[in-house]
């Protein structure tokens, strides 16, 4: 409902200028009834309304606790145009000259009474500060004295400039309440207190209270102590560029994955092995690298340090962006076992191309080396053989009538025959291998080698026979087993004549 003044109380326009403070402060001109004759910009502003709805009013509807006749400041509740209550610091100045007006000016309140009040805030874990307008705190809880540095009866009326803040953190923080007041938007802040390396990090809201751009709206700052927060996100900074520095540095390829083997990250060892820039493998899978054959292996692989398991490592073959393909070895475990959340491997996969050809070249010296000792041990027992041939061909030769003849001639059929199965041997190392076993009597196979070197046996050496003839029959390769007994009686006639 909007009152008209009395035409007896109408004030002149042209006296405007009388208004105390009234381009500077809101400030409203009422009667010696206290309604309302004029009023400035400001203060319809501050009561959400036009002037020309409060004109005629009485000022004790708009501030209901007035007290009449009073000219000392006091901190009064008045009501906003929309009923939302307002705390404001009221003064009632005498127009001079005219005794019959009194202009009243409104401000934002005095914080130190504020200060004295207890308030919910007081109990909270955190820091929560309230500042006015002029960016001065009106209200510090508890919590506050650690976060401002100062006790906390001193912050009433001191700027964040005033904190223990540095002078640029200060300044910052103020630039931020004075845009939150301005324009309502709600900002968040990272702070540190204190010096170096003993100083305090918080995370501050600053949130406005009452309407934006009025001089009485206010802005609460709430701040949480993150300090623990903060010095591990810096140490896992920290270890990321320890970790990035090895991995560059490195010739193996060291690699961040998830769960599912995709790449997050690659080494440039990468751009070697996989014929890829890294960046191009990050999203991509592993798997989609590996060659079809070896994708279950290298899945084996990521699956047991996926459960904090850590294997020996694989062979597998990367494919190259060219097609190519080239063997390398990877090996996997947990980035951190005791990290819950989003899991993250790391793989060192490492080409091991000229490894595989080194041993290749490493094997077949190595065949090498024993076919030279098996031609060596086949020439051997051909000479053994021929000899036992030649010897008792001669004496034959020598006197046809030998008494043993028949026996000398045995002899040189059994070398002869000794000769082939040392002839199938060598056929069967050719094939990979491949012999004939059957039932074979131990004791036979001795008499058999040892008959057959006997002749060969320096004189001064005697061979005597002690066999077990309850010794049972074996399943074997008798060519094989009678090389075995051959080759042991060589070797101790050997160290005999030595000896």
């Amino acid at each position: 409902m909007t009152h008209s003044p009395p035409p007896d109380a109408a004030f002149p326009r042209d006296a405007g200028a009388q208004l105390p403070l009234g381009d500077a402060e809101p400030t409203i001109l009422t009667d010696r009834t206290q309604r309302i004759v004029e009023v400035s910009p400001l203060a319809a502003q501050l009561f959400g309304t036009s002037q020309a709805a409060l004109m005629g009013r009485r000022l004790s509807e708009l501030v209901p606790d007035l007290a009449a006749g009073s000219t000392d400041p006091t901190t009064v509740e008045a009501r906003h145009a929309d009923g939302t209550p307002m705390r404001l610091r009221l003064t009632v100045q005498p127009i001079p000259d005219d005794r019959a007006l009194v202009a009243t000016v409104f401000a934002p309140p005095d914080p130190a009474p504020l200060a004295e009040e207890r308030h919910p805030f007081d109990q909270l874990p955190f820091a929560v500060l309230r500042f006015d307008a002029l960016r001065r705190v009106i209200y510090a809880n508890p919590r506050s004295t650690a976060f401002a540095g100062r006790p906390r009866r001193d912050l009433i009326g001191m700027r964040p400039a005033d904190f223990a803040l540095s002078t640029a953190m200060g300044r910052r923080l103020e630039t931020v309440i004075a845009e939150v007041i301005r324009t309502g938007d709600t900002s968040r802040v990272e702070l540190s207190v204190g010096d170096e390396p003993h100083e305090t990090w918080y995370d501050a809201t600053i949130a406005i209270e009452g309407r934006p751009g009025l001089p009485t709206a206010t802005a609460l700052l709430t701040a949480h102590d993150v300090t623990v927060h903060h010095l591990a996100e810096e140490e896992l900074e920290a270890s990321e560029r320890r970790f990035r520095r090895l991995a560059e540095g490195s010739q193996d390829v060291i690699s961040q994955h998830d769960r599912e083997g995709r790449f997050r990250y690659a080494s440039p060892a990468a751009a070697d092995l996989f014929r890829r820039e890294p960046d191009t493998l990050v999203g991509s899978l592993l798997s989609d690298h590996v060659h079809a054959e070896d994708r279950a292996r290298v899945q084996g692989v990521l699956g047991a340090a996926a459960v904090g398991e850590r294997d020996h490592p694989v062979e597998f073959r990367v494919v190259r962006a060219d097609g190519s393909s080239v063997v390398a070895e990877i090996t996997a475990h947990l980035a951190d076992p005791g990290r819950p959340g989003d899991l993250e491997l790391i793989c060192i996969t490492r080409d091991i191309s000229q490894r595989v050809k080194s041993e290749e070249v490493l094997r077949a010296a190595s065949r090498m080396e024993a076919t030279a000792t098996l031609a060596a041990g086949v020439a051997h027992d051909f000479n053994n053989l021929m000899t036992g041939i030649l010897g008792n061909a001669e004496l034959l030769l020598t006197d046809p009538t030998y008494p043993d003849a028949a026996a000398r001639l045995s002899q040189i059929a059994d070398s002869a025959t000794r000769g082939g199965q040392l002839a199938q041997q060598l056929l069967a190392y050719a094939r990979g291998g491949k012999y004939q076993t059957a039932t074979v009597d131990l004791n036979d196979v001795v008499r058999q080698s040892l008959s057959l070197q006997k002749h060969s046996f320096p004189p001064r050496i005697q061979i005597e026979e002690d066999t077990d003839p309850h010794l049972p029959s074996i399943y074997g390769d008798p060519v094989q087993l009678g090389q075995v007994v051959t080759n042991l009686s060589i070797n101790a006639a050997e160290a005999i004549g030595g000896a």
